[in-house]
């Protein structure tokens, strides 16, 4: 129990402030970007490392629709 509330209540639930949270961040850190390169591409992606559980299994999961050839042999920033 947490705060008279069980730890299943308490499992991680998106919601739309996380994600408006996420691009205000990503754009901050997008401006301090130096040198400025030519081009940048932001996009997001779902991962997780607790599954069903409320401890990480210490691997990450990406989202299903993530395509690994789109960012093969570029430079990528993860962010959390």
């Amino acid at each position: 129990m947490l705060n008279g509330r069980s730890a299943r209540h308490h499992r991680w639930q998106p919601h739309r402030r996380t994600a408006a949270h996420a691009r205000s961040f990503t754009a901050d850190l997008v401006r301090h970007l130096n040198p400025v390169p030519k081009a940048v591409q932001v996009d997001f992606l779902k991962a997780h490392s607790y599954g069903l559980g409320m401890s990480s299994s210490g691997f990450v999961q990406l989202d299903e629709a993530f395509d690994y050839s789109a960012v093969k042999d570029k430079h990528v920033l993860v962010a959390e």
